[in-house]
């Protein structure tokens, strides 16, 4: 963490950039709810729950175009209705020049853009929520209890 504050300092951001290690989660909600954006750059992370977290808090997420983020989290989402358009989620991001772009967007896009991709990114995150892993889970459990439920009765006769 000091290497960045070193940086920030170095390059005059000292006044604009603020660090919060070790943040409550609470806290960490709220500020995510505030943010335009929140930016990701692990190449071939996993997963990605930070990814689902800023999607999840209104935060529109700029992410390595690798791993769990590019596979499953920032993706479009499907088009409704006459124009088939997809709805972007976020952006994904590979070099300095992406991500540098990918950031401009972000803050040039209008407000309406800009709500349209947080509630495609919000849609998105409820597939990653408890609920939505209960329920799979759930579901899964069903098909291999009632799978080995058919196979004892036939052991039966």
């Amino acid at each position: 963490m000091s290497a960045l504050v070193t940086k920030a300092a170095q390059l005059g951001l000292s006044d604009c950039v603020q660090f919060m290690p070790g943040l409550e989660y609470p806290k960490l909600v709220e500020l995510l709810g505030t943010a335009v954006a929140g930016l990701h750059s692990m190449l071939d992370e996993h997963f990605g729950i930070s990814v689902v977290e800023y999607m999840a808090a209104g935060a529109i997420a700029i992410a390595h175009a690798s791993g769990g983020p590019k596979a499953d989290i920032v993706v479009d989402l499907p088009g409704k209705g006459e124009d088939d358009k997809h709805t972007p989620t976020g952006f994904l991001a590979q070099t300095k020049e992406e991500y540098a772009k990918a950031i401009i967007k972000v803050l040039s896009l209008s407000e309406p853009d800009r709500e349209m991709i947080r509630r495609a990114a919000r849609i998105q995150a409820k597939k990653f929520s408890n609920e939505q892993f209960e329920h799979s889970l759930s579901n899964a459990m069903s098909v291999f209890v009632e799978e080995m439920n058919r196979r004892c009765a036939r052991q039966r006769w």
